[in-house]
């Protein structure tokens, strides 16, 4: 049983609204199942130019912690967003979920003050208490042949700030450093534990057994396999196909690709709940153009690769390949079209949302 802090902490993504930001005129979206659960694999799916990465902007910025202006509001043209996030332990008489809304969104009605409020208290209670993981993993992933350091891990690898800006490493664009900071942490934390009990702060095998877990899910279908750190250099090393040992600088791009989704969520959620096994717990993890360095036949198995490595978070990818959309399992995907002469991006769902 996880301690009632900890649950009440964990928020998955149920629902959106836009209006006005981007090419987006008026859309609603509900991410919930037919039971009224939160879905955890999300496909948005839409060729370039319709909107996407709109879309993880939005996400990004209307969750608990980090509430920003998505645009300029004007007389004419309301813009604002609204995100509705399920509490891990909500009431059962809660009337609704919590209601992230964006600054410059009209508010009005009785109940008005008590969402801005009860908004208010949420994001003090997420950057006080953490427990909220959000990673998003932008479309622009570079990952750079360059040397890392495992410097002041309380700073560094353990370190998630709720109110940090959208992408996975705020500080770089290059993920190179991230992942294989990650990767040698989670080795070397686990060997100095030992046989011994872990801390109260949590106990670094779990991490380590979470790290190999997903290894083994993504790299399955690359047929590279993780060997663990160099004894010399502490670079992460992988065994090839041929069965030649490389560092992870010389994996090819897609296989980079692949570790990054699984790896940096891993170390978000250790880094925010040190006491839950990675492998169990919650989070939204946002994956923008998954496809870009992926062969075909790759995506096509990413519904049933990334949900098998972690499967408590909320995936939510924003392709525009039709191999991850028709993949997916229908009432997860939506499409977005323009249509006509019109310049607004639609959304449309269910049968409407069929690839071909």
């Amino acid at each position: 049983m996880l301690p009632p802090d900890v649950v009440e902490s964990r928020v998955l993504l149920e629902r959106l609204e836009i209006s006005g930001v981007g090419d987006f005129c008026d859309i609603e979206v509900s991410l919930v199942d037919e039971v009224g659960e939160p879905r955890r694999w999300v496909v948005f799916y839409g060729q370039g130019g319709t909107g996407t990465s709109t879309l993880a902007a939005v996400m990004a910025g209307t969750r608990p912690g980090r509430c920003v202006p998505l645009g300029k509001t004007t007389e004419d043209r309301p813009c604002f967003a609204m995100a509705q996030w399920r509490l891990g332990a909500e009431d059962p008489v809660r009337p609704h979920g919590l209601r992230v809304m964006s600054p410059n969104a009209p508010r009005s009605g009785d109940g008005a003050a008590l969402l801005k409020k009860e908004q208010a208290l949420y994001e003090r209670k997420a950057v006080t208490g953490g427990g909220f993981v959000f990673v998003h993993l932008p479309a622009d992933r570079l990952y750079g042949r360059g040397a890392w350091a495992l410097s002041d891990p309380l700073r560094t690898v353990l370190r998630y700030d709720v109110r940090a800006a959208m992408t996975a490493d705020a500080s770089r664009l290059d993920l190179s450093r991230s992942v294989k900071q990650a990767l040698a942490y989670a080795s070397i934390s686990s060997a100095l534990v030992g046989d011994r009990k872990g801390g109260d702060e949590g106990d670094p095998r779990r991490l380590q057994a979470a790290m190999e877990h997903v290894l083994e899910h993504v790299l399955g279908p690359t047929e590279y396999q993780f060997s663990g750190l160099n004894a010399l250099s502490l670079e992460p090393t992988f065994i090839a196909p041929t069965g030649r040992r490389v560092v992870f600088d010389r994996l090819p791009s897609f296989v980079k690709d692949l570790l990054a989704m699984v790896v940096l969520p891993v170390r978000a959620l250790w880094a925010s709940l040190p006491s839950v096994d990675p492998r169990e717990a919650e989070g939204v993890i946002v994956i923008d153009d998954p496809e870009r360095r992926l062969p075909p036949r790759v995506c096509e198995q990413l519904s049933t690769i990334l949900p098998r490595a972690l499967p408590g978070v909320q995936w939510v990818l924003l392709t525009a390949s039709s191999s991850i959309a028709a993949s997916s399992p229908r009432g997860a995907v939506f499409a977005l079209r323009r249509t006509g002469d019109s310049e607004a991006v639609q959304l449309f769902s269910d049968e409407l949302a069929l690839t071909h």
